[in-house]
């Protein structure tokens, strides 16, 4: 019987799918399926993929682009079968034993809902470093405080996953987080502590954009709100009103808090664009980061012109609270 189902959604990554698929089939976990997803690709993807279609253990499916996290939840309810579900980052590594030790983990532990290991993020160059090395598993409470995983790198059980409503489009670039803030109400997710997983961070990833990485902090925080809602009330905002329910609860100084540490980091690397495009942003989300601005930009020769931005934002805030003052 087919324990383990791993799924990898690959989009125009032609140049990455042998080293890729190559260490899915090198599982030492026997019996394992791998469901390989080609979401519209408009260069060599696809053919690549179908090189593999002759092994009994892989499908090759394709269809028209829909993005990463439809593909992916239109693939599992088709084609997941067994206790567990593994996702593989299109163009990323598993170690030989990653499914394994995952699967034995899920197996000793029936409290735990999910597992990730430790990753090794990988750049362009070759050069790699540990990421998120805890051994503990996390919940809600953990949860609330940083995303522990990456996605690649998880394996759930299908049962937890079905029960919480799978994947939801709506969350994009944060579907993985979304996720695990659902599967924790079944039962906190664990780590095999080792380094079992490399992620390659592209040049076409999130980490390369600015508007991605603005996007996925909202939607983080967005995934966060609704989160808190359905503790309180046992629904949420998306499962009321579907996807225009994603961003109702979220305003606030943790949303401007976040934006601010990319900001951070825009304005080390000297993208001065960026550096100011964040601030704005993170000013709108709130009104009380003056005192938190001048510690994370401690030293910076951008900050007068950050805080004037800020001042102007606030008059604006200011003007307009008049402005309604007076009309009522």
């Amino acid at each position: 019987m087919t324990d383990v189902t791993v799924f990898s959604v690959y989009h125009n990554r032609e140049r990455f799918v042998r080293a890729s698929v190559d260490s899915l089939l090198a599982q030492t976990l026997p019996g394992i399926a791998i469901v390989l997803v080609d979401d519209g690709s408009t260069d060599s993807t696809l053919r690549e993929l179908e090189a593999y279609a002759s092994d009994p253990r892989v499908r090759v499916v394709a269809g028209a682009n829909q993005g990463l996290t439809s593909a992916l939840r239109a693939a599992i309810e088709t084609h997941a079968h067994g206790r567990f579900v593994a996702i593989h980052g299109s163009g990323d590594w598993s170690h030989p034993e990653r499914l394994e030790r995952q699967a034995a983990l899920l197996e000793a532990c029936p409290e735990l809902s999910g597992c990730g290991c430790w990753i090794e993020n990988v750049d362009e160059t070759g050069e790699g470093a540990v990421w998120h090395t805890r051994s503990a598993p996390v919940g809600f409470a953990e949860l609330a405080r940083r995303n522990w995983f990456s996605h690649g790198e998880v394996m759930f059980r299908r049962d937890a996953y079905e029960a919480c409503g799978g994947y939801r489009p709506a969350f994009r670039f944060a579907q993985d987080y979304d996720l695990w803030l659902r599967l924790v109400a079944r039962g906190a997710m664990g780590f095999v502590p080792e380094s079992l997983y490399r992620r390659f961070k592209r040049s076409d990833g999130i980490a390369a954009s600015v508007e991605k990485r603005v996007a996925q902090s909202f939607y983080m925080e967005a995934a966060l709100a609704q989160a808190r809602m359905r503790r309180r009330c046992g629904r949420d905002c998306v499962d009321l009103f579907g996807a225009t329910g994603v961003g109702m609860p979220v305003r606030g100084p943790r949303e401007g808090r976040r934006l601010l540490l990319q900001a951070r980091a825009a304005e080390a690397e000297g993208r001065t664009r960026e550096f100011e495009l964040l601030c704005d942003l993170a000013v709108s989300q709130s009104r009380g980061l003056h005192r938190w601005l001048a510690r994370a930009f401690r030293g910076s020769r951008t900050l007068r012109r950050a805080v004037v931005g800020i001042d102007r934002v606030n008059c604006r805030w200011k003007t307009s609270a008049e402005e309604r003052a007076a009309r009522s």
